[in-house]
């Protein structure tokens, strides 16, 4: 289950919510929570991601609810899903500390997967690449 934000660049994060429950013999679902009205370039950007999620095999849904948490834990429970993907945004993102500590809390059952997003133009970091060099602690020996 992949959970979206009515953003743009998020096609990556759909794609491997599909290779995962492809990998785990799973149904593709693509969430995205209404807690206000959209604009209409949220509203086409949805659009899109529920189009490639149906090219994709997947459902796209819904969920009305003004607690994102609240939403997904329940829908997650609903379906049994045992995997979700979620995006981080350069400040932030679409998600809360918040919305995101009550869904690794609530959901123990559930892995929940928080992905890194590029800081220079706020789409999905490569799937494939380089490992992150490691941080320096402490001062090297002498």
């Amino acid at each position: 289950m992949a959970c979206i934000p009515p953003r743009p660049h998020l096609e990556n994060l759909i794609r491997r919510a599909a290779r995962l429950a492809g990998s785990l013999d799973g149904e593709l679902r693509v969430v995205t929570v209404r807690t206000a009205e959209r604009s209409d370039e949220e509203k086409a950007q949805l659009t899109s991601y529920a189009d490639l999620t149906a090219q994709l095999g997947g459902e796209f849904v819904t969920l009305r609810d003004p607690d994102p948490a609240n939403a997904i834990a329940t829908y997650a429970r609903e379906i049994l899903a045992t995997e979700i993907l979620l995006s981080r945004g350069r400040e932030g993102g679409h998600w809360s500390r918040g919305t995101l500590r009550r869904l690794v809390w609530t959901l123990t059952d559930v892995d929940i997967h928080i992905l890194a997003r590029r800081r220079s133009d706020d789409r999905p970091a490569a799937i494939r690449g380089t490992a992150p060099q490691p941080r320096r602690l402490s001062a090297p020996r002498r």
